[in-house]
């Protein structure tokens, strides 16, 4: 199930989208070039027609065109864009193009699925997250030997967490603040990063873009997971976090950070529109550690699919019976 769209002619959107992007010289023409035409193939922009508005934009915002290069960056867009329309999150794509809440279409979608509850969320999880340690999670979700940032608190420098070691040390975790990790996999070293210091969770640390991560402090939880399980994301997981608020946490598999941000563009007004947080959208969010506690709070594991599959929570099957009561 898709977000309604409010537009229908998708080049209308796309020239909406086209006049958000920053049309400067050098690399960046470049990165916002591939990043529009992988907007212009999910909304189904025919390629020619692409080509002749970039083009147009690029010269009007005083550029030079290398026909070859713009070529080849539409051929790739093209190509992920296709990919995701067959494989990926396309469903969630969309002509919205204005990034802002709506409190009725959050309670009009979730009323869709009024009798979804926590537990039917659960049975249909995968893999039963019930009783899965944080250690086991930090496994599931990442591949073996990747380094995992586990912090105390969002100041925290972080601790490496090497998944696949099943390392006891990250169980039982506790603090006022609550114990978070970074969404996407790092190098595992500290190196300087853009500010001068040494990180091991900036961007410059990040080995790949395979996470995105979703959250909504403004909605009531259940309305919100309601509205959520109704599209077609490759959910990996869903957790709270010790507070009042639930987190989603998505596979995107970008290449790289061009094509991470294109597909964040792609999600961001659709899911903003049912109460995400935009700022959240960053691929060096931390994001609530399953397993561990914030103060007296559980951080509560609520669903756990390492593969992702991109379907609909709620058109999946129960997988057990369970009685899980209200987590937040």
């Amino acid at each position: 199930m898709s977000i309604v769209a409010r537009r229908s002619d998708p080049m209308l959107a796309w020239g909406d989208y086209l006049r958000t992007l920053d049309w400067t010289e050098g690399d960046t023409k470049h990165a916002q070039a591939y990043r529009a035409f992988i907007r212009a193939g999910m909304l189904g922009v025919d390629p020619a027609a692409a080509m002749r508005e970039v083009e147009t934009t690029i010269r009007g915002s005083g550029g030079k065109i290398v026909p070859r290069d713009l070529e080849r960056q539409l051929q790739r867009a093209y190509a992920f864009a296709k990919r995701e329309v067959t494989e990926g999150i396309a469903p969630v794509a969309t002509a919205v193009t204005r990034s802002y809440y709506s409190a009725a279409d959050l309670v009009t979608r979730a009323d869709k699925a009024r009798e979804f509850s926590w537990v039917d969320l659960a049975r249909r999880s995968p893999v039963d997250p019930a009783g899965v340690t944080s250690s086991e999670y930090l496994d599931a979700v990442f591949r073996p030997g990747e380094c995992v940032v586990v912090a105390e608190r969002q100041d925290d420098p972080g601790r490496v967490y090497v998944a696949g070691s099943g390392a006891t040390w990250v169980n039982g975790m506790r603090s006022d603040n609550g114990i978070l990790y970074l969404s996407n996999p790092t190098n595992g070293q500290r190196i300087q990063n853009a500010d001068g210091k040494l990180s091991l969770r900036s961007e410059t640390n990040l080995t790949c873009f395979r996470h995105l991560v979703l959250e909504s402090d403004r909605t009531i939880p259940i309305l919100w997971v309601r509205a959520m399980v109704q599209i077609a994301l490759p959910v990996v997981a869903i957790y709270t976090s010790g507070g009042k608020s639930v987190h989603f946490l998505i596979r995107v598999d970008a290449a790289d950070k061009v094509e991470y941000l294109a597909a964040v563009d792609r999600l961001r007004p659709g899911l903003v529109r049912l109460g995400a947080d935009a700022v959240s959208m960053s691929g060096v969010r931390l994001t609530r550690l399953p397993g561990a506690m914030r103060g007296e709070r559980h951080q509560k594991l609520l669903y756990l699919d390492p593969t992702g599959t991109p379907e609909p929570i709620v058109e999946k099957p129960e997988l057990r019976k369970t009685e899980m009561g209200q987590p937040i």
